[in-house]
């Protein structure tokens, strides 16, 4: 089960599995904590970006720096993984840096890193994002702002090895019972594990445990109580 998370924030304030626009530390009054940036200067633009999606970036980019050669977009490779992305950046913003310009986060980084001051709110307006699916503009939210624009969005998928449920004469499972059931069955007589998934402990592990509570109606919290 291939398991990530829906979308990213630009940000050192604007993306989200998204872009987001980053505060630095140049004086303002940002609507929720801490201090924002003028966003009236034009220069060159540092973009900070997970290193495995430096390859998608790098093609993206490349009209605008044709288009606008005095604003041209260099980016700043980030860890791979989510968790070093998080800490990279975390540690730069807290410091008041001013290397990242427009950075790429996790979406539920946005309330964190807005809270903090560390991005600045965008012009809903200026997005189509009535093109876009809600609940990724929904992640980008926060306080009755927008602090990110999506960019992409994730589905989890369940493979299944076709080839050997037809030797066994089994169907897909339809149910965890149903998987459970032919990983103890059915892989061990082909040599193969049951099942595999992201389950190292970093935030995959969180997104394939999420997910199997999810599907199997279950939920991880517990509905808000009424107020009093």
């Amino acid at each position: 089960m291939s398991m990530r998370r829906a979308f990213v924030a630009a940000a050192t304030a604007a993306i989200t599995a998204g872009l987001v626009l980053t505060a630095g530390c140049t004086p303002g009054s940002p609507s929720s904590g801490g201090t924002a940036p003028s966003v009236d200067g034009k220069g060159p633009i540092t973009f900070a970006v997970g290193s495995d999606d430096a390859g998608i970036f790098a093609t993206l980019i490349k009209p605008w720096n044709k288009a606008n050669p005095t604003e041209q977009v260099t980016l700043t490779l980030l860890p791979e993984a989510e968790n070093g992305q998080l800490a990279q950046l975390t540690a730069n913003l807290q410091a008041g840096s001013s290397t990242y310009d427009v950075i790429a986060m996790d979406v539920i980084w946005t309330a964190e890193f807005a809270s903090a001051g560390w991005i600045i709110p965008l012009e809903s307006s200026m997005f189509p994002l009535g093109d876009f699916l809600r609940p990724a503009v929904d992640t980008a939210m926060y306080n009755g702002h927008l602090w990110a624009v999506p960019y992409y969005s994730n589905a989890e998928v369940l493979y299944y090895r076709k080839d050997i449920l037809t030797k066994a004469g089994k169907l897909p499972p339809q149910t965890w019972a149903q998987l459970a059931e032919q990983a103890k069955t059915v892989a061990p007589e082909y040599g193969l594990q049951g099942y595999a998934g992201q389950l190292a402990p970093y935030e995959g592990l969180t997104v394939n445990f999420a997910d199997a509570i999810q599907s199997a109606g279950g939920s991880i919290l517990s509905p808000p109580e009424p107020c009093p």
